[in-house]
């Protein structure tokens, strides 16, 4: 897509569920954090980074009850393993016949019944 000049724009990477030509939900993409959660994080060593750590409940709890300030930062602390969101998946099938993304039933939802068959057969056999 190129944007007309003047216009600013930003790629999203996301997700869309559609039905022939209706979206039916759009959202970004559900593998990454894009919000994150905020934390109160300690720094044994204020100069180190790796002696950072989350408080404790009962480091909150003493706090509390002795009235003494807690010496904490709030941060806000993302789970993602990359530092950028990717493609969230890629679709494929082998058995296209053009009404859906996949087909109207699988192959293990056509084939359900004759294993229920044979294992009532194989039962009653026994």
């Amino acid at each position: 897509m190129i944007p007309e000049p003047g216009v600013k724009w930003k790629q999203i990477r996301g997700v869309i569920w559609k039905y022939n030509k209706c979206i039916l939900k759009k959202i970004k993409n559900p593998n990454f954090d894009y919000v994150g959660e905020e934390q109160d994080i300690i720094y044994e060593d204020p100069s180190d980074e790796a002696t950072k750590r989350e408080v404790t409940d009962g480091e909150r709890f003493m706090a509390a009850a002795m009235g003494t300030p807690l010496n904490a930062n709030k941060e806000t602390v993302y789970r993602n393993y990359f530092d950028m969101p990717r493609v969230p998946y890629y679709m494929m099938t082998y058995d296209q016949w053009g009404k859906i993304a996949y087909d109207e039933t699988s192959r293990i939802e056509q084939n359900l019944r004759n294993q229920q068959n044979m294992d009532k057969r194989g039962k009653s056999l026994q």
